[in-house]
C-alpha cells in the first residue's frame, strides 16, 4: 500500500530528522537551493543512510553530494577554507587562456542550470512529496541542446541524394590504336590493356570506368529509346534451346544438375575493314550465312538482298564498328555484361555458356583476356580455321566444315581433309546437310573407308557437351538446312557445295484415294502455335552419306588475310 502525502510527512517528523528537507541533495528535484554537505558519520549519528547512497571505504559519499553551500556543484569532500587566489582573466568567449587549466570548485565558477526533475522521479510518491514540501517549482529555463543534435544525443545527419557517378577520362598509357587499320595484334593489345587496367581499379573507380566505356561504345553502337547504351550480348532461337529445351524437350543440364544459360556476341559476318575480315574463310558459306538467311536476320534484316542492313543485321554491324574502332572501351563493356549474365545465371542455379563468335570467326587470341577473366564461364565457338586451338581450359571449339565437292557441284573451298584429321584426333566437326527434317546417322569417307557418327546439333547449342571420351574419334555435329530460300533437293548445288546433300529416301504409302503420300509415325504432339494435333514424322529409309575423295585441302586464312 502506497502512503499518502500526510502519512509521509508524519513519518519523517517522527524520525526527528534535523535536516531541512528542502536542502536534501537530490539532483532530480527542481529549483532547490544549494545543497548541504553531509559526511557519512553525520548520517550514522541520526541513524540514516548517507545522503546520495553508500559511502566508499575512503569515506567519500557516492551519488554526487555538494561539499558546501559556498561551492555548489563540486562533488568533492570539503577542504579547509583558504583565501582564494586572484582568478586569471579568461580569454574571450569564456575559454581558459593557453596553458591555464580549468579551475574546479572555484568560488568564482559560474553556477549552471539545475536539471529538471527526471520523469521517473516525478511519477513516484517520493518525488511528489519533495515537490509538495519544496513549494511550487519556479519556472525553469529549458535546457538548450546543441544545434543539429537529434533526440537521444546523436548528431542528426543532413539528408542528401548521392550524385551520379562521374565518368573518368580515357586512361593514359594505352598503346596507340589505329582504328582505320584493325589487325589481330592491335585488337589483342587493346583488349589486354583494357581488361588489365579495368581489373586493377578499386570498385568505385571501376564503376566509373564502366560508365565511361559504355558511353564510348554507345557513341558508335547507339542507345535504346530510353537513352541507355545498347547491350552487346543477346540471345537467339538457337541459343535459347539449351535453357528452354528443343521442340518440347527438357532443357540441357550439366552432370551436377545445373542448367545452362547461353548468350553471345553477334558481330556482322564476313565484314571487312582494311585487311581485317570477321570471317576470313567465308568463300563457301557467305551466301548461306545464318546471319543473313535465317530467322529474323532474313525476315527483318533485309530479306533476299544480302547486302542490306536492317534490324538485326544493322545491330550486328554497329557492334562490329564499335569493336573495330574503340576496342579498349568495347572490351570493358563486354567484360561487364558477361559479369552481369554470370550473376543472373548463378542466381537461377545455372551455369553460363558464352559464345563470342555467334556469326563471326574472330581469333580467340583477341578474346583471351576476357576468357581468362571469367574462369567460371564456359566459352565455346565454331571455327573454320583448322589450325586454331582453344585458348584456355574454359574455352571449347567445334570445327566447321566448308562443304564438299559432290555430285552436281564442285567446291574448291572444301576443307574436308583438315576436318577429317580433326575427327581422328577426337575433335568434333559441324556440318550442314540439305534436308530440313532429317539428319543422317553416319558419314562414310570413301577415300579412307572411315565412318563417322552424326549427332543432332539442333537440339541445343551448348557444344561442350558433345565432347567424346579421351582416345575416341570425334563426331559430326549435324545441322539441318535453315536457309529460308533453299530447296532440299538442290540445296547442295545452290550453296555451291557448302551444304552436304542428304536424301533420306522417305517411305511412301497409298492413301484412301490411292494417291502416294509420305508414311508417317503416330503423333501425340500439339502445335504450340495453332494448338492443334501435329502430323507424325516421316520415316527415312536411308541414314548414311557418302563423301567422295576431295581433290585438295585449302589453306585457311586468319583475320588479317594471311595464310595460317
Amino acid at each position: 500500500m502506497t502512503p499518502n502525502l500526510a502519512q509521509m510527512r508524519l513519518a519523517l517528523t517522527q524520525r526527528g530528522n534535523p535536516i531541512d528537507m528542502k536542502n536534501i541533495g537530490v539532483n532530480e528535484a527542481p529549483n532547490m537551493s544549494p545543497k548541504m554537505f553531509m559526511t557519512p558519520d553525520q548520517g550514522k549519528q541520526i541513524e540514516m543512510p548517507p545522503p546520495g547512497g553508500v559511502a566508499t571505504p575512503s569515506g567519500m559519499p557516492i551519488g554526487g553530494i555538494d561539499m558546501s553551500q559556498q561551492q555548489p556543484g563540486n562533488q568533492l569532500m570539503s577542504q579547509p577554507a583558504q583565501a582564494a587566489p586572484a582568478a586569471p582573466q579568461p580569454a574571450p568567449g569564456g575559454l581558459p587562456t593557453p596553458g591555464q587549466a580549468p579551475q574546479m570548485g572555484s568560488p568564482q565558477a559560474p553556477q549552471g542550470l539545475t536539471p529538471p526533475m527526471g520523469n521517473m522521479l516525478s511519477m513516484m510518491p517520493q518525488g511528489q512529496a519533495l515537490n509538495a514540501m519544496g513549494g511550487a517549482p519556479k519556472p525553469q529555463q529549458p535546457m538548450q541542446k546543441p544545434p543539429g543534435m537529434a533526440d537521444g544525443g546523436s548528431a542528426k545527419p543532413k539528408f542528401a541524394i548521392a550524385p551520379a557517378q562521374q565518368t573518368t577520362e580515357t586512361p593514359k598509357g594505352f598503346t596507340e590504336y589505329d582504328k582505320d587499320n584493325p589487325t589481330v595484334k592491335g585488337l589483342t593489345t587493346a583488349f589486354d590493356e583494357a581488361i588489365a587496367h579495368h581489373l586493377s581499379l578499386s570498385p568505385e573507380d571501376r564503376a566509373k570506368n564502366s560508365i565511361r566505356a559504355a558511353e564510348n561504345v554507345a557513341k558508335i553502337a547507339g542507345k535504346t529509346p530510353d537513352g541507355k547504351p545498347k547491350d552487346l550480348l543477346g540471345k537467339n532461337e538457337k541459343l535459347l534451346k539449351s535453357e528452354k529445351g528443343y521442340d518440347g524437350g527438357k532443357p540441357v543440364e550439366l552432370p551436377d544438375g545445373r542448367g545452362i544459360e547461353t548468350t553471345g556476341l553477334a558481330l556482322a559476318p564476313a565484314y571487312r575493314e582494311g585487311n581485317f575480315d570477321t570471317c576470313p574463310n567465308h568463300a563457301s558459306c557467305k551466301e548461306e550465312c545464318l546471319g543473313k538467311t535465317s530467322g529474323n536476320y532474313f525476315k527483318l534484316g533485309g530479306g533476299k538482298d544480302l547486302e542490306e542492313f536492317l534490324g538485326p543485321r544493322l545491330n550486328s554491324l554497329v557492334k562490329t564498328h564499335a569493336f573495330m574502332h574503340d576496342p579498349h572501351s568495347f572490351a570493358v563493356k563486354l567484360h561487364d555484361e558477361i559479369s552481369d549474365a554470370k550473376a543472373i545465371a548463378a542466381q537461377n542455379g545455372n551455369h553460363l555458356g558464352m559464345r563470342l563468335n555467334v556469326l563471326s570467326d574472330i581469333s580467340p587470341r583477341i578474346h583471351k583476356s576476357i576468357i581468362e577473366a571469367h574462369p567460371d564461364v564456359t566459352f565455346y565457338d565454331y571455327t573454320k580455321i583448322h589450325s586454331m586451338n582453344p585458348i584456355a581450359s574454359n574455352h571449347h571449339y567445334t570445327y566447321s566444315s566448308t562443304g564438299l565437292s559432290q555430285p552436281g557441284v564442285e567446291n574448291p573451298h572444301s576443307n574436308w581433309k583438315h576436318m577429317r584429321r580433326r575427327l581422328e584426333k577426337g575433335d568434333n566437326v559441324a556440318m550442314a546437310f540439305s534436308h530440313k527434317e532429317h539428319l543422317p546417322h553416319e558419314v562414310h569417307d570413301q577415300e579412307t573407308n572411315q565412318k563417322y557418327k552424326v549427332i543432332d546439333g539442333d537440339t541445343h547449342d551448348f557444344r561442350p557437351l558433345d565432347m567424346q571420351p579421351e582416345g575416341e574419334k570425334g563426331v559430326i555435329i549435324g545441322l539441318r538446312n535453315k536457309n529460308t530460300l533453299a530447296k532440299k533437293d538442290t540445296a547442295h548445288i545452290d550453296s555451291k557445295g557448302f551444304t552436304v546433300h542428304f536424301d533420306p529416301q522417305l517411305k511412301m504409302a497409298k492413301n484412301a484415294r490411292g494417291a502416294s503420300v509420305y508414311e508417317r509415325l503416330p503423333s501425340t504432339r500439339i502445335s504450340p502455335k495453332t494448338n492443334k494435333p501435329m502430323l507424325g514424322e516421316t520415316i527415312p529409309q536411308n541414314r548414311s552419306v557418302n563423301i567422295q575423295p576431295q581433290k585438295s585441302a585449302i589453306i585457311p586464312l586468319n583475320n588479317d588475310g594471311e595464310r595460317e
